[in-house]
């Protein structure tokens, strides 16, 4: 035990080895990759447009081109449809009526106390 642990009744961790070396990232200003002709962060950063369908056919073209070529763009997009499903099928579904009832007097019972 160290000595500023003298109370301690945890014992100390071994000292790990060396780990072997890890390459260097990228500068900040390059892209992470550039798979299908356009960076990452160009297609991410335009990931809604292209979901929306908001984009030109050319960027559409590109972005999908894109996304055909990277694994790593491809599961965010796969992601965020999945998100889009999740939420539209949950605003599908129905409050029990219990609920409804309990927040509707709860809003009644506020609005006579703030005199609305």
């Amino acid at each position: 035990m160290s000595s500023t642990d003298k109370n301690s009744s945890v014992p100390e961790a071994p000292v790990a080895a060396e780990a072997p070396a890890v390459s260097e990232a990228p500068a900040a200003s390059e892209p992470l990759e550039d798979c299908g002709g356009q960076p990452c962060s160009s297609t991410l950063k335009h990931l809604y447009e292209f979901l929306d369908r908001e984009l030109s056919p050319e960027q559409l073209r590109t972005i999908q081109a894109h996304l055909n070529a990277c694994p790593e763009c491809a599961d965010v997009k796969d992601f965020e449809l999945m998100v889009r499903e999740k939420m539209r099928s949950s605003c599908a579904q129905q409050a029990p009526e219990q609920l409804k009832a309990r927040l509707l007097q709860d809003v009644q019972k506020f609005c006579a106390e703030a005199k609305l």
